[in-house]
């Protein structure tokens, strides 16, 4: 009696023991391992370009990006007697300068002489040498071979550095501009002068990666309406030039081998528009007019050949003429719709287009053809 009795409260503890066993086991089947972990302090910093234009000014170099002061001329720190302002057959001035990537992104960069007013046309008898890696006073007049190396200045954009040159963040380039007037230059050229802006133009190189790779600015556009492509010996060169901040088209070229110089490599094209420029013809009242300085280096004096351009201006211009100066181009076509002018033209600067003055309109948001500058 008592073993039936013990062999009950043994199977009962068995039980309860069980009961609580599945009980555990089936409260364990609905809990997940858990742990949490938080990425803080995330940051996104954008990358700064800062290109600076560095010049010796006869002790170090000092930073001339927003200076006003001229390099050659009046005033001017160039190297060698530099307050003989005065120039003669023969003459020779240089000056060291530098190009200093100050800011934290890769950048390229190109360097161009703009020449901004002739008289006398003494650009017929000037020319440059662009000596890279040059730092100061490392030149002698022997060096400067202007009979076979030096460049001709030339009315407009003149190209004075290789172009697309590529620097990473802190690199400085050291380069001389060296200016030279022709031994043979004769008595016609006497008070004649020269005015041109040293322009120094950068924007992003593709070297920094995104999670697809560094081409997302591989066409990254020089800054001011400014574009640049290595010229085509084979066949025509074409260039666009686009608005940098709409990346809108300005301006498109196709110009044909036969007229660049024979020593052009490389073509810069510039369009700005002129608000101040005056016309030298005369318009009817009731009309209004748009001038645009374009500027192509490398084109031969005395080009023959004709290079076809389309010029963007607003859509919808009625009564619409464009000249190349004071000349009226009577075979441009305009197209309403799309806002651009076709026409051909053997040289440039400046192009100014006549249409009535309650005609322009910007096209709806929604439009594909907008103003482009």
């Amino acid at each position: 009696m008592t073993n039936t009795k013990q062999i009950k409260r043994a199977l009962l503890s068995s039980v309860i023991a069980l009961l609580l066993c599945f009980t555990m086991l089936l409260g364990s089947t609905f809990a997940w391992f858990t742990d949490s972990v938080t990425s803080s302090g995330n940051k996104i910093v954008a990358g700064e370009l800062n290109v600076q234009l560095l010049m010796y000014n006869g002790q170090e170099y000092v930073d001339i990006s927003d200076s006003q002061d001229p390099i050659f001329g009046p005033g001017s720190v160039a190297q060698n007697n530099a307050g003989e302002t005065l120039w003669e057959p023969g003459k020779t001035q240089t000056v060291y300068l530098a190009i200093k990537n100050a800011g934290t992104l890769a950048l390229k960069y190109q360097v161009a002489l703009d020449v901004t007013d002739v008289e006398k046309d003494l650009h017929d008898v000037m020319s440059y040498i662009i000596t890279p890696d040059a730092q100061a006073n490392s030149l002698t007049r022997g060096d400067l071979d202007f009979k076979n190396n030096g460049v001709r200045v030339s009315k407009g954009i003149n190209a004075t550095s290789a172009y697309d040159v590529e620097m990473m963040p802190e690199d400085i380039h050291y380069f001389a501009l060296s200016i030279h007037m022709d031994e043979a230059a004769d008595n016609d050229y006497m008070n004649g002068s020269i005015t041109f802006d040293i322009k120094l133009l950068a924007t992003q190189l593709a070297y920094e990666e995104d999670s697809f790779g560094p081409d997302y600015d591989a066409n990254a556009p020089y800054p001011g309406g400014v574009s640049t492509v290595a010229v085509n010996r084979n066949g025509a060169t074409y260039i666009l030039v686009t608005d940098d901040e709409t990346n809108e088209a300005v301006l498109a070229l196709n110009i044909p081998a036969d007229a660049f110089e024979d020593n052009a490599t490389n073509v810069l094209v510039e369009v700005e528009e002129d608000p101040n420029y005056v016309p030298n013809f005369s318009y009817t009242a009731g009309m209004t007019t748009k001038t645009f300085q374009i500027n192509v280096s490398g084109i031969k004096e005395g080009n023959t050949a004709n290079i076809p351009v389309e010029l963007h201006v607003p859509a919808g211009l009625a009564g619409m003429q464009i000249y190349h100066g004071d000349q009226e181009i009577t075979d441009a076509y305009y197209n309403p719709d799309r806002g651009i002018i076709y026409f051909n033209t053997k040289s440039f600067s400046p192009f100014t287009v006549v249409y009535d003055a309650n005609s322009e309109y910007v096209p709806p948001v929604d439009s594909p053809h907008g103003i482009c500058y």
